[in-house]
């Protein structure tokens, strides 16, 4: 089977098959999307609060 890139050079592919090459993109780009979005929130509730934690420590050492 040829591959889209083929396809499309060759004259062969179909609207069908752009559609489901797009159907596919837009998936991967709203999973994308969603993990930006969830690393974002565990970094921001997690990792922010332990970091701020440990420059506190720091700083207080520091002024020691």
């Amino acid at each position: 089977m040829d591959t889209l890139i083929q396809q499309v050079l060759s004259g062969s592919a179909t609207v069908g098959d752009l559609r489901q090459v797009n159907r596919v993109y837009v998936k991967k780009q709203q999973l994308v999307a969603h993990y930006t979005v969830f690393s974002v929130f565990v970094v921001s509730t997690l990792l922010m609060p332990f970091t701020d934690s440990v420059f506190s420590v720091r700083q207080w050492y520091n002024e020691i």
